[in-house]
């Protein structure tokens, strides 16, 4: 992780004080996103952001808005949101989604049938989809 941060000039924490933490807020705030007209992927690298740069504790409320509002990202209505029984639902149906096809780590795309693993295979993502 240190090389990719370098080669791309990012900041990183190579050793997060809260890491590993519980994903289930991160992953209802994301899924909160496609309620309220929010860009998952911004939530994404939000949510990263917060653990891998900011040292914030994503599983917490407050620490979780904080990581959202440094992004720019309207911290109120997607943990409003994410608090919703249908969000919360829906985050843990796509986890178990996940677990059950075996999904071990993000960044993870399957794309009909076929995995894309990792940051350094989001380019073939970007052909398989034809968005290049």
């Amino acid at each position: 992780m240190q090389r990719w941060a370098q080669k791309f000039g990012l900041p990183i924490n190579v050793t997060p004080k809260y890491w590993p933490t519980p994903m289930a807020l991160a992953c209802q705030v994301i899924m909160a996103g496609g309620t309220v007209g929010v860009d998952q992927g911004d939530i994404n690298l939000a949510v990263l952001s917060a653990v891998w740069v900011h040292d914030l504790n994503i599983a917490d409320p407050d620490d979780m808005a904080q990581g959202l509002k440094v992004a720019g990202l309207p911290a109120e209505p997607l943990l409003r949101a994410a608090a919703t029984a249908d969000v919360i639902s829906a985050a843990q149906i796509e986890t178990a989604k996940g677990i059950d096809i075996g999904i071990f780590g993000s960044p993870t795309y399957v794309v009909d049938g076929e995995w894309f693993f990792g940051q350094d295979r989001l380019a073939f993502l970007q052909d398989r989809l034809n968005l290049r």
